[in-house]
């Protein structure tokens, strides 16, 4: 591991520096603040230690001068815990942990050991489709997934079912599906079957001729499987086609073939056949609302996409990705979030997924002048379920009261190595109101 060690003890400096070198890590040394930020760019370091007490720029004046890079490594602080008002700060500043002087060689190799298994963001290249935008690949999970997805735009005879919440993602999918990794001219139609009459559903599928039925065109109308001859048709919200027509999807695909709605003439299928649904379509075959044939033959190819709240290491690289593109649109300098806006954004379920996600930043970067999201831009716009009454409370406390709350606190974050879930977790709240108490302590200076 990289680790960059800031002591203006140059004592101190060299005994820790020895320690590390001597478990293998490569050391970068500098004597004060105002040298790592001069430094910190010609090397790539995932841990920063630094003292606190220094001269031209202390370890917390560090931090703020960090807090709004986008920087990667974690930071460690050399502190007496002497001082509760300092740890909260640096805390809220960012800061991964803390370590008391003098510096223990066990508590140095735990939290060397945390850093490293913490480090879950992974630089994985995007993968370039034809459609609109690139698809961002940030875990592993979802990586995979498109693999599969590329491997079924081989397999063009394979039906495909692509199940998950609404938002994550299922047409992309789809059209990664269909696309594959090069130019695609072939049509891609997608239909939204739960937005079709029932009495209007096998017309739009399959086409009618003329004199079909009454207010039908003279001429007849082609269906989508007409227009999707040589490509992809895409039915979306599979789970709400009519009971009755299910039947006649069903022969389609086991048939290859079909006729328009008052035709005799039989018309080859020639296209690939992707579905998608956020129903639950198990339940709505025991509720006698879908038909246990079509689904295992829809499901020969399948796809489940998890909801984003399952793949938080992708919420904050989703959302800066975001907040950049829509800062530019905006012409408006690149807008960053603060510490405790990213702690909430990975607190909260997001049930509108992905595409909650991009809506928000769009609001944000448009209405907001600012240039660092903090909580009180995100309030507004987060829907949380909780129901919390610990920090409404609080501010109605006696002040000995806040006190002893304030050292419990302090006392749960030393305890759980500053670890702030499990710190909430142990006082009974909730971590958002863990970072506002944070917050107050802080304003209360």
């Amino acid at each position: 591991m990289n680790i960059m060690l800031v002591d203006d003890n140059k004592e101190n400096r060299e005994s820790i520096k020895n320690f590390l070198e001597h478990l293998g890590h490569q050391v970068i040394e500098a004597e004060n603040g105002r040298q790592v930020l001069q430094e910190i760019n010609k090397h790539d370091i995932q841990l920063l230690l630094s003292d606190i007490k220094m001269p031209e720029m202390s370890g917390i004046e560090l931090l703020r001068n960090l807090r709004n890079e986008d920087y990667r490594f974690k930071i460690v602080l050399f502190t007496a815990f002497g001082d509760v008002d300092t740890v909260v700060e640096a805390l809220r500043l960012r800061a991964f942990d803390f370590l008391q002087k003098p510096v223990s060689a066990d508590e140095l190799v735990s939290i060397i050991d945390r850093v490293a298994k913490d480090a879950t963001t992974i630089n994985y290249p995007t993968i370039t489709l034809p459609v609109k935008n690139n698809v961002l690949v940030y875990s592993d999970k979802m990586r995979n997934i498109f693999k599969i997805a590329l491997k079924y735009h081989n397999t063009r005879d394979i039906p495909v079912l692509i199940e998950g919440e609404t938002g994550t993602g299922k047409e992309v999918l789809a059209r990664i599906i269909h696309n594959g990794n090069r130019k695609n001219n072939t049509p891609f139609v997608d239909i939204n079957c739960a937005a079709i009459s029932p009495n209007l559903f096998e017309s739009e599928l399959f086409g009618y001729e003329p004199g079909a039925f009454t207010g039908g065109s003279s001429r007849g109308q082609k269906g989508k499987f007409d227009l999707a001859i040589g490509g992809t048709i895409f039915l979306d919200e599979i789970g709400d086609i009519p009971l009755e027509q299910q039947a006649k999807l069903l022969r389609v695909l086991q048939e290859h073939e079909y006729y328009r709605v008052g035709g005799l003439t039989k018309i080859k299928m020639d296209s690939r056949i992707i579905c998608a649904t956020n129903n639950n379509l198990e339940k709505a075959i025991k509720e006698g609302k879908f038909r246990p044939d079509l689904y295992f033959r829809l499901k020969v190819g399948y796809i489940h996409l998890p909801p984003l709240r399952k793949r938080t290491e992708e919420i904050l690289p989703l959302t800066n990705h975001f907040l950049k593109e829509f800062s530019t649109i905006a012409n408006k300098e690149c807008q960053n979030l603060s510490y405790e806006a990213e702690e909430l954004l990975l607190s909260y379920s997001w049930p509108g997924n992905i595409r909650e996600l991009r809506n928000m930043m769009e609001i944000l970067a448009f209405m907001n002048d600012n240039t660092i999201i903090t909580p009180d831009h995100l309030d507004r716009l987060l829907i949380f379920n909780e129901d919390d009454p610990y920090e409404l409370n609080n501010d109605c406390l006696p002040s000995a009261l806040r006190d002893a709350t304030k050292k419990q606190v302090i006392q749960a974050l030393n305890v759980n190595k500053g670890n702030k879930t499990e710190a909430a977790r142990q006082l009974g709240i909730s971590r958002r109101s863990l970072y506002r108490l944070l917050d107050k302590y802080q304003s209360n200076n």
